[in-house]
């Protein structure tokens, strides 16, 4: 799916990017590593890198990342919204740890899960039916 609203037009700059375990750049991605280039480059802000050094399993980077959220949490740098909103990060929880991530824009969510496809922009129809536990997050940072 592409996106059409010119408000969100930038959004088709990252579809068709490749999946790469840990990737960070445009050359390839993990769903964190998309969600902060899209905060950084749209946004001007930093988030932090919970990535793990390579190789790593992908116990490991789910672990790294829900010991990043929790201290965010803590750290009153994150909080839980009751339902999804513009910019909000799209959390998917497995076994009560995030193990996916996206960004919420306009009507759906930028994802880098597909290890065939890469990077996508769904629905948020379509991706509450493929992630049904997604809980949804502002960034204060």
């Amino acid at each position: 799916m592409t996106y059409q609203d010119s408000a969100f037009g930038w959004i088709n700059d990252y579809v068709g990017v490749p999946f790469a375990p840990n990737g960070r750049t445009r050359a390839g991605w993990d769903c964190w590593g998309l969600v902060a280039a899209v905060y950084r480059e749209q946004r001007g802000v930093a988030l932090p890198d919970w990535s793990t050094d390579p190789p790593a399993t992908l116990a490991d980077q789910v672990r790294a990342l829900a010991a990043g959220l929790a201290d965010a949490v803590d750290g009153e740098k994150a909080k839980q919204l009751e339902r999804p909103e513009p910019w909000a990060l799209a959390l998917v929880p497995r076994q009560r740890q995030p193990f996916h991530a996206g960004v919420v824009l306009g009507a759906g969510v930028l994802h880098a899960g597909d290890r065939t496809a890469g990077t996508v922009y769904d629905s948020l129809t379509r991706f509450r039916l493929m992630y049904p536990g997604a809980t949804w997050w502002q960034w204060l940072g």
